[in-house]
């Protein structure tokens, strides 16, 4: 999978083309790697335990990139 960098972050993404309701395509930035998340719990005799899951899914970049506000189309000028 070929990857850009982030003109923002500079952490690597992917893009891959979408259609939208109307039938246009659109480019979306996807973070090349599907999430892991680590889950705390406990389980019925109040054990601690850790489970980390890898949900196979990816991610927008725009929700884990911290300048994602700086390529919102909201603060383009028209």
């Amino acid at each position: 999978m070929k990857t850009t960098p982030c003109k923002g972050c500079g952490k690597p993404m992917v893009w891959v083309e979408v259609y939208k309701e109307d039938g246009s395509k659109v480019s979306v930035p996807l973070d090349p790697r599907a999430p892991v998340y680590t889950a705390t719990g406990f389980d019925a005799d109040n054990t601690p335990h850790t489970a980390v899951r890898d949900h196979g899914a990816f991610v927008t970049h725009f929700s884990t990139c911290p300048k994602a506000s700086d390529f919102s189309s909201s603060k383009k000028k028209p």
